[in-house]
């Protein structure tokens, strides 16, 4: 590749050095959240952009930062609530944090495709930009300007550990690849690379592992006992329910298709999770824990963004698949290569474990699967919006189309799979209904608390204001739906004692629906004193008819 050195005679005026397109990325899923930070006073969108970098490739001067100035800017960060100047799609991520301390620091730094000379501009992702290779250097496509790195975005470290075993994989640039990871030994370089269909058979990958061998971790990307790259990834998040999760994990351990990984992501459960996951002795299971409650929606990020499977599914950790879910569902997406997920009709099951079937049947009908046919779904925008027919944790994905909608957005924590399906289906991705009943959802013990319905109403609100459809009556519904959304949040913040804001989300909701009366109750009741307002709601709440979902639960 080109030569580094100009880089560090950058570094004689410049603290940081990045050569990325970080900056160009739009505002929502930038690093930084520059409508807040715009909002203090202390930085323009226009400061804030050319200070945007990512953290794959860079250079900087050591000793930056002395203690006192990590002091001060631990500071801002907690106590002064500066963590939410990052986004928070990925405020986890130390690319992030370190993209808050270059702007916060203020410090001298260049960016390569921000300079002002057009020869030291250019691409380097392997996927969207072309390049020759002159002599083991790629150039931009017009063999002009010479890159220094190739970075290489969401391909699997196990297609490059096969490539250097001498077995072909799809990676572009593959000779320019081989020529730096053997230049200090070029003997060892294959000679020729063999097909995919001369790999031998992934038959011995079950084997027990050493007991000194420990479950694979995120931060581990190959080990000797880890298993190499599968065809399916299966997560599982999971959050002190070890109870359940035996229930989960054995339900993928019993599959007829074996060719998968299983991923479980510990939201940092205070239970016994880690030593339950640590007996079973199957090197598939790789175990992520954090050491901190996440979240739910940022849980099964990790998990995803831990995935090295071509197709993925993400269930909860109190359901299961039956034995042939993986089988039906593969084969689906092998056969059918324009289809961009699979989705499969389910069982409700009591705590116990047991099959509800009338619940299974009412639940079907309820969502409308019932009249769902075998094959591509027609009209997926309603079938996931209006009718909202398809569930997450019974639909196998290909992991590409999931990577290009931002999976789980921590925006929509609590309604992440209804956003999943609904966006997916605006952009354009085609979905196969298969009606056989091949997943587990389980309905258990254990009321909503308000707290937990007033941030699923929450999350639910903004997930439906921030959809728009070309389709003019499914837009129409779209609003109204947002009304109703609203209508019942107001409902329940006045029964949590919120009654300006409560108030407030009725009157909007009256703007689109009228006097509906539920909602002129809601506003008669906001004018009185809490705790009538908050009794007389819990006592309409105690007299409304159960539905199925709550009958299965009663009777666990």
């Amino acid at each position: 590749m080109k030569p580094i050195e100009d880089i560090f005679e950058r570094l004689q005026t410049y603290d940081f050095v990045f050569n990325d397109w970080e900056h160009a990325k739009a505002t929502p899923v930038a690093a930084l959240n520059i409508p807040l930070i715009e909002a203090t006073g202390l930085y323009r969108e226009a400061d804030i952009r050319p200070r945007l970098h990512c953290g794959s490739f860079f250079a900087s001067k050591g000793g930056l930062f002395p203690p006192e100035e990590v002091a001060e800017l631990q500071k801002r960060l907690i106590e002064d609530n500066e963590v939410t100047w990052i986004n928070g799609n990925g405020w986890w991520d130390d690319v992030f944090l370190f993209n808050y301390l270059t702007l916060r620091c203020d410090r001298p730094l260049f960016n390569y495709t921000l300079s002002p000379d057009s020869q030291e501009r250019t691409g380097n992702c392997a996927d969207a930009d072309p390049f020759v290779n002159i002599d083991n250097v790629l150039y931009n496509e017009q063999g002009r300007k010479p890159i220094h790195r190739i970075h290489y975005m969401n391909y699997s470290s196990a297609d490059f550990a096969r490539l250097c075993r001498g077995e072909d994989a799809d990676i572009r640039y593959k000779d320019t690849f081989l020529h730096y990871r053997f230049l200090k030994n070029p003997e060892a370089r294959p000679t020729q690379l063999r097909s995919r269909a001369c790999w031998p058979k992934l038959t011995a990958r079950y084997k027990k592992p050493s007991k000194n061998c420990k479950k694979p971790f995120l931060s581990q990307t190959t080990s000797l006992c880890e298993p190499p790259m599968s065809k399916v990834t299966v997560c599982i998040p999971t959050y002190n329910r070890v109870h359940y999760l035996t229930y989960a994990v054995n339900s993928v351990l019993n599959q007829t298709y074996g060719d998968f990984e299983l991923i479980i992501c510990d939201d940092g459960s205070k239970d016994n999770t880690p030593e339950v996951v640590n007996a079973w002795e199957d090197p598939r299971i790789r175990y992520l824990r954090h050491p901190q409650n996440l979240g739910r929606s940022r849980n099964m990020r990790s998990g995803f963004a831990a995935a090295r499977g071509e197709y993925f599914i993400k269930f909860d950790d109190d359901d299961g698949l039956t034995p042939d879910f993986l089988a039906k569902t593969v084969a689906i997406l092998d056969e059918h290569p324009a289809v961009d997920f699979v989705c499969t009709n389910h069982w409700i099951i009591n705590a116990r474990g047991d099959r509800e079937v009338a619940a299974t049947q009412e639940n079907a009908a309820r969502w409308g699967k019932d009249r769902l046919s075998a094959g591509v779904i027609p009209d997926l925008m309603r079938q996931t919006f209006e009718y909202q027919s398809l569930q997450v944790g019974s639909t196998l994905f290909r992991r590409a189309c999931l990577a290009e909608v931002d999976y789980m957005r921590p925006e929509a924590d609590g309604c992440e799979d209804f956003d999943l399906l609904v966006r997916l289906a605006i952009l354009g991705k085609k979905g196969y209904f298969l009606p056989e009943y091949l997943m587990e959802y389980r309905f258990h013990g254990g009321q909503t608390s308000l707290k937990q319905n007033l941030h699923f109403l929450r999350a639910k609100v903004f997930c439906i204001d921030s959809y728009g459809f070309p389709d003019p009556q499914l837009e129409e519904f779209r609003r109204r739906k947002l009304a109703n959304a609203k209508l019942d949040l107001g409902l329940r913040l006045l029964e949590g004692g919120e009654a300006r804001q409560g108030r407030q989300l009725l009157q909007e909701s009256q703007q689109v629906l009228g006097n509906p009366r539920r909602l002129v109750l809601g506003l008669l009741l906001s004018y009185l004193p809490a705790k009538v307002c908050q009794l007389t709601l819990k006592s309409f709440r105690q007299l409304r008819p159960k539905d199925y979902t709550e009958r299965v639960r009663t009777a666990s």
